[in-house]
């Protein structure tokens, strides 16, 4: 099954819809691990294939793998570094032989995909569409003289932060004949996060700047600020309260989140009743006829919250505009 063949399968408008708008942005690195995931077996139907793409990033693509010696190569690195100064004394190919037993997969397109180690995730359940994707930051469209169509890389690449196999950047880079991203023309830049748009031009042709700040929202999207308890969602409901448009203002955000106070909507009547005890004691109020939830709102609205647009929560900025991240409007 060729990947023009996906949107076409049987199912819902709304599969194939998804299928199209994801495969239009399906980058190199992706393309390759679509190539091999149809190779060892192909959806039935847009139900499966959205369940296949939903979990592309299980396949892992190694890049610059041509041959089993290459790949017998690869494992003296990855595996036994010690053994690299005697490898003239090893017998690559069957060392490549014996990783592929050991690891699975396919040689597609000068990379080694190895299947997954586990069961794929049901992501979509036929009912509910993936929603958006937080585990990338930037996908960029890049074109050079041999391919003006361009290609697609996402953003974050460990690959290319620490020099070793290619990643997303050097994959697109080699597809496009060039050696430097300063040989590319950007055609399209796309963030994962609600309202950052005008990417194209908002770095005015530094195209290397633009690719550093992605980076950096990137390492923090998928690190969850090292870890940070609820980061993602509290950022969202951050951005969305400061109406954040640019780049640069959602990186300052990032770091800027103990400013920011919430209350869930499950939260609302504790907080109603947490509040009206430092009035009335501890004393059941009015007989269990109190409209907590109401009070609740009513407080909040008073204290400077604000209804997220979701009505999840309520959020509340605890700082001055003179020490808002520049580039946002105040909420």
């Amino acid at each position: 099954m060729s990947r023009e063949e996906l949107a076409n399968l049987p199912g819902r408008p709304e599969e194939q819809g998804w299928l199209r708008e994801r495969m239009e942005v399906l980058t190199v690195r992706e393309g390759i691990a679509l190539d091999a995931a149809l190779q060892r077996g192909a959806p039935a139907d847009a139900r499966d294939a959205v369940n296949l793409l939903a979990n592309l990033d299980e396949y892992e693509v190694v890049g610059g793998i041509q041959s089993y010696e290459d790949l017998g190569l690869y494992d003296l690195e990855e595996n036994d570094a010690k053994l690299l100064a005697l490898r003239d004394y090893i017998d690559l190919d069957k060392l490549g032989r014996r990783y592929e037993e050991q690891h699975p997969g396919l040689f597609v397109g000068g990379c080694y995909v190895i299947f997954p180690e586990r069961e794929l995730l049901q992501q979509y359940d036929g009912v509910t569409l993936p929603g958006p994707e937080y585990s990338w930051s930037l996908r960029l469209k890049l074109s050079s003289p041999a391919v003006p169509e361009g290609v697609w890389l996402a953003l974050p690449d460990y690959n290319d932060i620490m020099d070793v196999r290619p990643g997303e950047i050097r994959l697109a880079l080699d597809t496009l004949q060039v050696r430097t991203i300063q040989d590319c023309t950007l055609l399209e830049a796309r963030c994962s996060l609600p309202g950052i748009t005008g990417l194209e031009t908002a770095y005015d042709g530094r195209l290397e700047d633009l690719i550093y700040d992605g980076q950096n929202l990137g390492f923090i999207l998928q690190e969850q600020n090292q870890g940070q308890k609820g980061f993602l969602q509290t950022y969202l409901w951050a951005l969305e309260h400061e109406g954040c448009t640019t780049l640069p203002a959602a990186l300052d955000l990032s770091q800027s989140l103990h400013h920011y106070k919430i209350v869930t909507a499950d939260q609302l009547r504790d907080f109603a009743l947490e509040e009206l005890r430092a009035v009335v004691g501890e004393a059941e109020p009015a007989a269990g006829c109190f409209d907590l939830e109401r009070y609740g709102r009513d407080l909040l609205k008073q204290k400077g919250y604000t209804q997220t647009a979701d009505g999840c929560a309520y959020i509340a900025r605890q700082q001055t505009q003179a020490q808002a991240p520049a580039g946002m409007t105040m909420g």
